[in-house]
């Protein structure tokens, strides 16, 4: 998927310029529901883990092995 920050942002009916400095660490806030809307475009989701849960050597391999280019 080859999305621009601004189509992205455009597909999930936010400010370009607020997902930007969000994507760069500049934004203090940045609500859930936004958040959500961005993941949704880019075909994303949120996990949640119990707290120093690491996983199966295969997952942590898994995961390894989808964040390659």
């Amino acid at each position: 998927m080859k999305l621009t920050q601004g189509q992205v942002a455009q597909a999930a009916g936010v400010n370009p310029t607020v997902l930007s400095r969000f994507e760069r660490g500049r934004v203090s806030e940045y609500g859930a529901r936004k958040l959500l809307q961005v993941l949704l475009v880019l075909g994303l989701e949120v996990a949640f883990r119990e707290r120093g849960h690491a996983g199966s050597l295969e997952e942590l391999k898994r995961e390894r092995e989808q964040r390659r280019p």
